[in-house]
């Protein structure tokens, strides 16, 4: 065994002792993180047409 019940049970612990509190009062509450890429130009085998 590798003792994971002890963190597990002193994580679920911590959790209720001290509960998770709000940072903003912006929404959406859990913000995803998002990246976007525009191609301008087809290139072929790296070259430029």
């Amino acid at each position: 065994m590798n003792n994971s019940i002890a963190t597990s049970m002193r994580y679920y612990a911590n959790a209720n002792r001290y509960p998770w509190a709000l940072a903003h009062d912006r929404t959406p509450v859990v913000q995803a993180p998002v990246g976007l890429t525009f191609v301008l130009r087809r290139t072929f085998h790296g070259r430029r047409p």
